[in-house]
């Protein structure tokens, strides 16, 4: 059987790893020694922040929580939030007629 690394587990010897890693190939193949460090959390990717977002945040003023699923890479490696959206009939309703009536 192998075994998969639990990457939610990480500890300092494994960044340090990590970090030696990407050093390695950091001016052959630049991306990868940018993922190796992200994978590691040696380094936070850009995420765009749900704050800003005028969707997310009128939905949760109708009381509908979207919950983050993961994230789509964009072009320009930029994480984008994919979202989840969980609601009664009722909620979404009226957050639909406040839409479509503006």
């Amino acid at each position: 059987m192998i075994y998969l690394f639990d990457y939610h587990n990480i500890n300092d010897d494994h960044k340090a790893a990590a970090e030696e890693c990407a050093k390695l190939i950091e001016n052959i193949i630049p991306d990868m020694a940018s993922t190796i460090r992200e994978r590691f959390n040696i380094i936070q990717p850009k995420k765009i922040p749900l704050e800003t977002s005028e969707l997310y945040n009128k939905l949760k003023d109708y009381g509908i929580e979207p919950s983050v699923q993961g994230y789509m890479v964009g072009p320009d490696g930029v994480h984008i939030p994919m979202l989840a959206i969980c609601s009664d009939i009722i909620q979404l309703e009226s957050f639909y007629k406040d839409l479509i009536s503006k």
